[in-house]
C-alpha cells in the first residue's frame, strides 16, 4: 500500500490505517487547490477579468496568472493587482499584506507535506505509527521540536492542516467580496458634477456626443403645426420700411 521511505516492523501495520493516512495526505493536497483557485478568482476580480461578459481577455488574462510557476510570484501578482484596483481603500491596502503572509506560511506547511517522506513503525502507538517528515535537503525551513529533532507530520496534524486550509479559502473568500464593495460603491460627489461624455457609434466609428446636444424625447410637431408657427413668427417679424 505505502511506498515507504522508512520503516521499522511497517508490515504489521494494518491496510486499514495506511489508507486513512494516504486520504489525509491526498486532502491537505486537494485542499490547498482551493485556495490557489480563489486566490486566481481573487486577480481576475481586482484586474476587471472575471468573466467573458465583463473582458474578452478573461481566458488569457486567466492562462498568464497559472502560467506563472512560482506560488510567490502569483502571490505578488495578486498584490500588485489590489494595490492598483480601481477604488482601492486605504483599509483593503493595510489588510491585505497581513493575509498574503497568513498564505505564505500556510503554502510552506502545504509545501513541506509534499516533499516529505512517509515514516512508519510498529512501535509507535495507534494513530501514531505513521507520519510524515520533510527532508532537511529539500527546505531549510524544516521546524524542529524541542528536543530539536525534525517535525513529524501525524495524521491528526494533517487533518488539521485541511481544517486552515478551507478556512483560508474562506477569508480570501471574504476579501475578494470586500473588494467588490470598494469597485462598486456610489459615485462621488464631484464624479456625480462631472459626468462622462455620451457615446453614440456612427459608421461603425465611436463618436462623443456633447451632453448640451441630445435630442429632444418629445413628440415631432405635425406639417400643420409647423405652418402656424412658421405664419405666427412672420406676424410678429416687423415690416421693413
Amino acid at each position: 500500500m505505502i511506498t515507504w521511505s522508512l520503516g521499522i516492523g511497517v508490515a504489521e501495520i494494518p491496510e486499514e490505517e495506511q489508507k486513512d493516512f494516504l486520504a489525509s495526505v491526498g486532502n491537505v493536497i486537494s485542499s490547498w487547490a482551493i485556495v490557489e483557485s480563489k486566490l486566481g478568482e481573487l486577480y481576475l476580480f481586482t484586474t476587471g477579468a472575471h468573466g467573458v461578459l465583463v473582458t474578452p481577455f478573461h481566458q488569457s488574462i486567466e492562462a498568464s496568472y497559472f502560467a506563472i510557476m512560482s506560488f510567490e510570484g502569483r502571490l505578488g501578482m495578486n498584490t500588485t493587482a489590489i494595490n492598483f484596483m480601481p477604488n482601492v481603500t486605504d483599509t483593503l491596502k493595510k489588510d491585505w499584506p497581513t493575509l498574503a503572509n497568513k498564505i505564505s506560511r500556510r503554502w510552506k506547511n502545504r509545501s513541506l507535506v509534499a516533499h516529505s517522506g512517509i515514516i512508519g513503525s510498529c512501535e509507535h502507538k495507534l494513530g501514531r505509527r505513521i507520519w510524515l517528515q520533510p527532508s532537511p535537503l529539500v527546505s531549510t525551513s524544516v521546524k524542529r521540536g524541542k528536543d530539536d529533532k525534525p517535525i513529524r507530520y501525524f495524521k491528526q496534524e494533517l487533518d488539521e492542516f485541511v481544517i486552515s486550509f478551507i478556512e483560508l479559502a474562506r477569508e480570501i473568500e471574504k476579501f475578494r467580496h470586500r473588494c467588490f464593495l470598494a469597485m462598486t460603491q456610489q459615485v462621488s460627489p464631484s464624479q456625480a458634477a462631472h459626468p462622462p461624455p455620451a457615446f453614440h457609434v456612427k459608421g461603425g466609428q465611436t463618436h462623443t456626443k456633447p451632453q448640451g446636444q441630445r435630442k429632444s424625447s418629445g413628440p415631432k410637431p405635425s406639417s400643420a403645426q409647423r405652418r402656424a408657427r412658421a405664419l405666427a413668427a412672420r406676424k410678429r417679424k416687423p415690416v421693413g420700411k
